[in-house]
């Protein structure tokens, strides 16, 4: 980057010298290392703003998108899995934090939206609980089922507003139950997995199950059925199952139909 921009200021170097360099990085290496070197372009310049070096509109990284990505495929929950999870969940020495992970599973509320859950929010006799601000920025009314609700009703009651609070300060949520998840994890024998697997597999479980996308769309609280789409993984029992459905359709249609 130094010998590409050598001898330039900062509020010299135009959009097309970034899509220039942007595009070089990406033929020399990879997508995703150029797309690295943008991030890193576009924090020098935002620290140039903010200490004056540069004006307030001198930002040629803007103007330059970044490469699509290949998807990384890590490991995912699948449903042989969840037995030897929850035996292993059960063994732990952390059992809320294993609550916690137990709720993202059950509901597929993300990590942040767990750690934070109030009791405030939570409505045990109707099954609802109520995030008030989502990733999105909106309001989630989610949907509490029998697992979830049970779960959450073993849950100890303290003082703190947190229903998962944290080991130190009772005032603050849950810090990290990626430490317990890995725990349960190496102990059930599975490969590691992120903690976001869990909504996954809600996700996933959830449309293998039967239930339509807008649906899942709705218990999850995303803002377009395009992202609930990525998580509708099936099987191929699951499509030989869908396809079978045409089969049927068609074949009942063609016996139902007279004889010339």
């Amino acid at each position: 980057m130094v010998d590409y921009f050598k001898g330039k200021r900062l509020d010299d170097i135009t959009v097309r010298d970034v899509q220039t360099y942007h595009i070089a990085i990406s033929q020399k290496l990879a997508s995703s290392t150029a797309n690295r070197h943008l991030m890193l372009l576009s924090t020098i310049y935002a620290t140039a703003r903010s200490w004056a070096v540069v004006p307030e509109t001198c930002n040629p990284t803007a103007g330059v998108k970044q490469f699509k990505e290949p998807l990384k495929h890590l490991p995912q929950l699948k449903q042989a899995d969840i037995a030897p999870l929850f035996k292993a969940m059960a063994q732990d020495p952390n059992q809320l934090a294993v609550s916690c992970i137990k709720v993202m599973l059950l509901t597929g509320a993300r990590r942040s939206e767990a750690q934070g859950m109030l009791w405030t929010a939570l409505d045990l006799a109707a099954g609802i609980w109520v995030i008030d601000k989502t990733k999105s920025g909106k309001t989630h009314v989610v949907q509490l089922n029998d697992a979830a609700l049970a779960v959450l009703a073993a849950v100890p009651r303290t003082a703190s507003p947190y229903v998962f609070p944290g080991h130190v300060d009772k005032n603050k949520p849950l810090h990290n139950p990626c430490k317990a998840f890995d725990r349960c994890l190496t102990k059930a024998g599975l490969p590691h997995m992120r903690l976001h697997s869990l909504r996954h597999a809600f996700c996933s479980f959830a449309v293998a199950s039967g239930a339509s996308l807008y649906a899942v769309q709705n218990l999850v609280g995303h803002s377009h059925v395009g992202t609930t789409t990525r998580y509708a993984a099936y099987d191929n029992q699951a499509l030989r199952k869908a396809t079978q459905l045409v089969s049927s359709v068609v074949n009942d249609a063609i016996e139902g139909f007279p004889a010339a």
